[in-house]
C-alpha cells in the first residue's frame, strides 16, 4: 500500500511542478500564501488574456484536487495511518486523469503561440 500512496504523491507533485513553471514564466505570478498549492491549481484553470489560454478546465482542476488533498494526508500521516479505501479510487483513475492532463497540456502548447503572439 505504501508504494501505491508513494505513486500518488509523485504524480500529484509532478504535475505541480509543471504548474508552477507556467505560473513562473508565464503568468509570472506563483501564489505565496498558506493555501499557495490550492490557489495554483485555480490558476491553472484561468484564461489570461494576451498571456495564456486555461492549462486544465474545472472538472480536471477537480480530479486533480483530490490528488492534491492525498498528498496533504500522505505527508502529514504516518505509513501505518494509510487506508486503502481511499486510496483505491485515485489508484483506479490515475491512468485516465494522467491522459486527461496529457490531452490538456498539448492543447494548451498548441493554443499558447496564439495567444502570446
Amino acid at each position: 500500500m505504501g508504494a501505491y500512496a508513494s505513486i500518488l504523491h509523485d504524480f500529484y507533485s509532478r504535475i505541480e511542478k509543471i504548474f508552477t513553471s507556467i505560473a513562473r514564466e508565464i503568468d509570472q505570478v506563483v501564489p505565496k500564501s498558506e493555501g499557495w498549492h490550492r490557489e495554483l491549481l485555480e490558476q491553472m484553470v484561468l484564461n489570461i488574456p494576451s498571456k495564456r489560454p486555461a492549462v486544465i478546465n474545472s472538472h480536471l482542476a477537480e480530479q486533480l484536487q483530490q490528488y492534491l488533498g492525498f498528498r496533504h494526508r500522505f505527508r502529514n500521516l504516518y505509513g501505518y495511518e494509510l487506508e486503502w479505501a481511499r486510496m483505491e479510487t485515485l489508484v483506479d483513475e490515475l491512468v485516465p486523469t494522467f491522459k486527461e492532463f496529457k490531452d490538456s497540456l498539448e492543447s494548451f502548447l498548441d493554443l499558447l503561440p496564439e495567444m502570446q503572439g
